[in-house]
C-alpha cells in the first residue's frame, strides 16, 4: 500500500468504503490525515463516491502515531493471527503492528484491537448467550442419553403484570453431562471432586465441575455446572474436606512449621489410635491450635475415619484443580465456545486413553502398579507371625509396640489402609511375601486393565 498510486476517477462502493481505503493508506504511509466535515444536503442520494480531486505530494515527515490507527481497524488485521493463537499477548501485537506497518500503538489500543480480534473468531459474547437454546438441542442430537439442562429467568415478569409484553428471557445457570462421561463414571468408584473456578468472559460468572477417578487413579471429568439441588441430590453421602484447603485456614491463625507437619500426620493416620497419638503431640505444642482442630470433626479430613466405600484415601482435591488449569483458556471465551471446547478436550482425552491402553499389556494399571511398589519397598520393615486361616500378625522391626492384625483371605488388615484403598498396604504385601503370593494377585477388578477399557 506504501507504493500505491491514485487515480482520478476511482470509484468507491460508499462512504464507509471510501474511508476504510483513506485509513489503510495513513498507516502504510504513516500519514496523519484529517477528514473534513461532510454536509448530508450537499450530498446527492447516489451511494456511489468517486475521486475528482487528487493532490498527492506530501512535505511532512513520516509519523509514528497515527490517529487513523484505531482499535477496530486493527482489530480487523488480527483476525488470522488471533485465530492460529488466541492466547496472544499484549506486547506481540504491539510488536507486530510495528514491524508491519511501523507505526505505534498504546497497551490499552492493542487490548482492544485484540479483543475486536477475539469477538470475529469466536463471535459476540451476547450473540452466543441467544443461540444457547439451539447449542443444547445440537448436543443431546449428537450425544445421544446425555443430560443437558438449560435455565432461564423473566427479567421483566413484573411489568407483564401491568403491560401486555413479551417476557424476555435471562440466563441463569446450565447443567452438561455427556453420555461418554455419565457411562464412564458408572465403572469407577464412587467418589467426587467438586470445585469451582470464576469465568474470565465478558458477563463474568461460575463454573462448577465433579471430577471423579478413573481406574488408573487419573482424572475423570463427569459434570460441568451443577444443579443447586445437589445438596438433596446427595444427601446422607460421605463428605470430605480438602486438607490443603483446611491447612491454608489453619495457618493463618496458627503459624510453625511443627504446626504444619503435625497436622498433616493426623490427617494421614489411617486407624483411630494413629490420629489420637497425632493430636496429643500436637496440643503439647499449641493448645489454642488443638482446640480449632478439635472442633473439625475428624470424619471430614483425617484418614482414620474415613469409611471403605469409595475405596479412595485422597486428602486433596488435585483433580478438581487439576481440571481447573486444563480449561483456564476456553473461561476466558464466549459461552458456546468454551462449552465446545470442553466438549472437545473431553473427546480428545477418552481417545487418547483408548490409544493409549492399546500399547499396555500387564494386567494391573501403572499408577496402581506404583502405589503397590512403594507398599513393597516399605514391607522389609515389617516382620510377619503366621496364626493360621490365612490370618497374621505383624511387627515393626524397629519400633517396638507398632503391630496389626492382617487376614489375606478377608483382605483386611487393623491399619485400615488396604480396606481404604484396595491396594495391600505393606503389612499385606510382608504376608505374600512369606507365603509366596504375588501381591498383585490381591488388587481388585477396579484397578484393572479389563475395567479401564470398559470405562473408555
Amino acid at each position: 500500500m506504501e507504493d500505491y498510486k491514485w487515480f482520478l476517477g476511482t470509484l468507491f462502493t460508499g462512504e464507509e468504503e471510501f474511508k476504510e481505503a483513506m485509513t489503510t493508506y495513513a498507516i502504510h504511509n504513516g500519514r496523519d490525515l484529517k477528514f473534513t466535515k461532510n454536509y448530508k444536503l450537499r450530498l446527492p442520494d447516489e451511494d456511489t463516491w468517486q475521486l475528482r480531486k487528487l493532490v498527492d505530494t506530501h512535505s511532512c515527515n513520516r509519523e509514528y502515531k497515527v490517529k487513523f490507527m484505531r482499535s477496530s481497524w486493527l482489530g480487523k488485521r488480527l483476525y488470522s493471527t488471533v485465530k492460529e493463537n488466541p492466547n496472544i499477548k499484549i506486547t506481540d501485537v504491539s510488536n507486530k503492528v510495528h514491524q508491519k506497518w511501523n507505526v505505534g500503538v498504546s497497551k490499552m489500543k492493542a487490548f482492544r484491537a485484540r479483543r475486536v480480534a477475539i469477538d470475529m473468531v469466536d463471535g459476540l459474547f451476547r450473540e452466543q448467550y441467544l443461540r444457547l437454546y439451539d447449542y443444547c438441542h445440537e448436543l443431546l442430537r449428537s450425544n445421544p442419553k446425555s443430560t443437558v439442562k438449560l435455565e432461564v429467568q423473566a427479567t421483566n415478569s413484573e411489568l407483564t403484570d401491568y403491560v401486555d409484553i413479551p417476557l424476555i428471557p435471562s440466563f441463569q445457570r446450565l447443567y452438561m453431562c455427556l453420555n461418554g462421561c455419565k457411562e464412564s463414571f458408572l465403572i469407577c468408584r464412587t467418589i467426587i471432586g467438586v470445585d469451582g473456578c470464576f469465568l474470565k468472559e465478558y458477563y463474568r460468572g461460575m463454573i462448577l465441575a465433579a471430577v471423579g477417578r478413573d481406574p488408573n487413579d487419573q482424572m475423570l471429568p463427569i459434570v460441568v455446572g451443577l444443579l443447586p439441588a445437589m445438596d438433596e441430590l446427595l444427601l446422607g453421602v460421605e463428605q470430605r474436606f480438602c486438607v490443603r484447603h483446611l491447612n491454608n485456614n489453619f495457618r493463618k491463625m496458627y503459624l510453625g512449621k511443627k504446626l504444619k507437619e503435625l497436622m498433616w500426620k493426623a490427617a494421614k493416620s489411617t486407624y483411630p489410635e494413629q490420629w489420637e497419638r497425632e493430636m496429643k503431640e500436637l496440643r503439647k505444642v499449641n493448645e489454642e491450635a488443638y482446640k480449632h482442630l478439635v472442633k473439625i470433626p475428624p470424619m471430614f479430613w483425617s484418614k482414620s475415619r474415613f469409611s471403605f466405600n469409595s475405596k479412595c484415601d485422597v486428602l486433596v482435591n488435585n483433580m478438581s484443580e487439576t481440571f481447573n488449569s486444563v480449561i483456564i483458556g476456553p473461561r476466558g471465551k464466549p459461552i458456546v465456545t468454551m462449552l465446545e471446547d470442553i466438549k472437545l478436550y473431553l473427546m480428545e482425552r477418552w481417545a487418547k486413553n483408548r490409544t493409549t491402553l492399546e500399547r499396555y499389556t500387564c494386567s494391573v494399571l501403572p499408577q496402581i502398579k506404583k502405589k503397590l511398589a512403594k507398599e513393597q519397598e516399605l514391607s522389609r520393615m515389617w516382620m510377619c507371625r503366621y496364626a493360621g486361616e490365612n490370618i497374621f500378625g505383624v511387627s515393626n522391626i524397629n519400633h517396638i509396640g507398632d503391630k496389626f492384625v492382617v487376614s489375606l483371605e478377608n483382605r483386611e488388615c487393623s491399619c485400615r489402609k488396604w480396606m481404604l484403598t484396595g491396594i495391600p498396604c505393606c503389612h499385606a504385601v510382608c504376608c505374600c511375601n512369606f507365603l509366596k503370593k504375588d501381591p498383585e494377585d490381591l488388587i481388585p477388578t477396579y484397578y484393572r486393565r479389563e475395567t479401564y477399557a470398559t470405562c473408555y
